[in-house]
């Protein structure tokens, strides 16, 4: 179990030092797509090797929401690779964030402190541990998928991450941990039902 919690626990320190990196979507828009100022509350990160995509929700105080996602990509992303990037916009209630932030803190949201590992993805990293190398390699676009999410309304603050969770051929994500799976679900729900396409661009790496 210790040797398990050491995995977990480096992973975190990685997944804390590349959540900066999503911010990137929303830095960069085009016409028609109005960015709320300040950091959004919530973040859900995607990076889907097998789908080719890598995608972005951004959830804002005042409601705003902002899906980006850039697909028909080739990982390991390259100089030069062409994808398609879509994205999506809409809102939500004051009230829906509230009783977002209200599950989180339910399930202690602020006290999990560790990256999900799916079998596979742990079964990797240790073997892995023994030669120095540090396990999956996570970054954006890369050949793992994962899915992040971060949350911060000044109460409720930390970050989360499932490794290795993408099941092929049935629903992407259907054997997601717990609760992983109930704010995945949620968030994606709110992607489907609050959110339009508003702007899509072909674009190169």
């Amino acid at each position: 179990m210790s040797r398990n919690i050491w995995l977990y626990s480096g992973l975190l320190v990685l997944v804390l030092a590349l959540i900066g990196f999503g911010i990137w979507f929303v830095l960069k828009p085009g016409d028609k797509v109005e960015i709320p100022e300040g950091e959004p509350q919530v973040l859900m990160d995607i990076n889907n090797p097998e789908k080719g995509t890598l995608s972005q929700l951004s959830i804002y105080e005042d409601g705003t929401v902002i899906h980006v996602e850039d697909s028909g990509m080739e990982m390991p992303v390259s100089k030069g690779d062409e994808f398609t990037r879509t994205w999506r916009t809409g809102d939500i209630k004051s009230g829906d964030i509230e009783d977002l932030f209200s599950y989180l803190a339910s399930i202690d949201f602020n006290e999990i402190e560790y990256a999900f590992l799916s079998p596979d993805v742990e079964q990797e990293t240790e073997s892995v541990e023994n030669t120095k190398s540090t396990g999956p390699s996570l970054y954006p676009g890369g050949p793992v998928d994962y899915i992040r999410i971060s949350a911060n309304n000044g109460r409720i603050e930390n970050t989360i991450e499932a490794i290795g969770y993408f099941v092929s051929g049935s629903e992407p994500y259907s054997e997601l941990p717990y609760p992983v799976n109930f704010i995945y679900a949620e968030l994606t729900y709110i992607i489907e039902n609050n959110t339009k396409v508003v702007l899509v661009e072909e674009l190169t790496e």
